[in-house]
């Protein structure tokens, strides 16, 4: 009966002392079955939790499986609907990383808060080269390369050493490989002087960046800080390469950017799995990967730049900036 329901929700909320409740309740095909228990059981509950301080969630692990009479029910009892297990799951990680959040602020003092200041309307692109002599100047690791006019390219790849990359130095060409401004992995002058000539057939690009090979990578990570109208300073740090829209794993936290800030973020993103070593891989050097994301929080910050570093390749030893964007005021 109801009291026994009660009775046996209080003396469960008793013992634990929990934060939140949850009721979990798949509801049949309207009219399959009588579902007045379904309901006596979330009255039950509700009243048991009445004078606590805790949260009372009603979860249909399916979907589809919490009617609009059911929803209106739980809502009356002063209890939340969730539809969906996962669903449900990701609103409490929310809820715990805005708790983590609103505490850290509160203990380091509202005054660390970020300030939202205008965006500088008008930005200077720099080119690819130019971006990469600004992060090398922060500390931050970039493959070692050089700009040059197209007839030198054989010449300075040669000086380099194979294998080399080939790309064209345009700061108006956001997603170079996607309008063959990139030539990847070419071993001889032959192969840099073809991949040079098509740039210029298709492009009619006069200066080129060629750049010695980055070593093997263990994972790929994206980074940028901008400016957001509303909120200020954030910084975006997701799975990274040419996947990195596709996937949904990324992280966006706002200014001040800290090391705990940016070592949280990463450590929340689904690459972190692979940098941290999966099934036997070796693992990559996240305390690097780490100084550079760090580094680029600063050199914005004390720039003005918007920059975005699409990917680090992270090794087993250090990390490289393989392509950059900057932009600055």
């Amino acid at each position: 009966n109801d009291t026994e329901r009660q009775v046996a929700f209080q003396s469960v909320l008793l013992e634990t002392g929990y934060d939140l409740a949850i009721l979990v309740q798949n509801y049949p095909p309207e009219g399959a079955w009588d579902v007045s228990e379904y309901a006596a059981q979330l009255v039950a509950l509700a009243d048991a939790a009445t004078g606590r301080d805790m949260a009372l969630i009603q979860l249909a692990p399916l979907i589809d499986c919490l009617p609009d009479a059911a929803r209106e029910q739980t809502r009356a009892a002063g209890m939340v609907p969730m539809q969906g297990l996962a669903e449900c799951i990701a609103a409490l990680g929310h809820v715990v990383r805005w708790q983590e959040r609103l505490e850290a602020i509160r203990a380091d003092g509202s005054e660390t808060l970020n300030v939202p200041r205008a965006r500088v309307h008008t930005l200077r692109a720099l080119n690819e080269a130019e971006a990469k002599a600004r992060l090398a100047a922060a500390g931050i690791p970039v493959p070692k390369g050089r700009a040059c006019d197209p007839v030198e390219a054989a010449d300075i790849a040669g000086a380099l050493g194979f294998p080399v990359a080939v790309k064209a130095l345009d700061a108006t060409l956001l997603h170079k490989s996607e309008v063959g401004g990139v030539a990847l992995g070419l071993n001889n002058r032959t192969e840099v002087a073809e991949a040079v000539a098509r740039m210029q057939d298709s492009l009619r690009t006069d200066r080129v960046l060629i750049e010695h090979m980055a070593p093997a990578s263990v994972a790929e990570v994206m980074a940028s800080v901008t400016t957001d109208l509303a909120v200020g300073r954030v910084m975006v740090i997701a799975g990274g390469g040419v996947q990195a829209e596709l996937w949904s794993d990324q992280r966006l936290i706002a200014a001040p950017f800290t090391r705990q800030q940016i070592e949280t973020a990463l450590a929340s993103l689904k690459t972190s799995t692979l940098i941290a070593g999966y099934r036997g891989q070796p693992a990559g050097d996240a305390t690097s990967l780490v100084d550079a994301l760090v580094a680029i929080a600063e050199l914005a910050e004390s720039s003005g730049a918007e920059i975005e570093v699409n990917p680090f390749l992270i090794h087993t030893q250090g990390v490289t900036a393989v392509d950059a964007v900057m932009q600055l005021p």
